[in-house]
């Protein structure tokens, strides 16, 4: 597994107050899973505790 995290540069351009389901933690990694469709590359980001209705939930139960 490979961590990536995001720049301080990233946070500036993407700043929260525009896109407030970015979290703003320096040391948080973030994972996803790479997917080809039809010769197209998708990255859909795993993540827990989403408070929106646009998610497909693993456990739902645990969030």
């Amino acid at each position: 597994m490979i961590f990536k995290y995001l720049s301080d540069e990233f946070y500036i351009k993407y700043n929260h107050d525009t896109y407030p389901e970015i979290l703003e933690k320096d040391n948080r990694p973030y994972t996803q899973t790479i997917t080809n469709v039809n010769g197209l590359l998708f990255a859909i980001p795993l993540r827990s505790h989403i408070s929106h209705d646009n998610v497909f939930w693993s456990d739902k139960k645990r969030k």
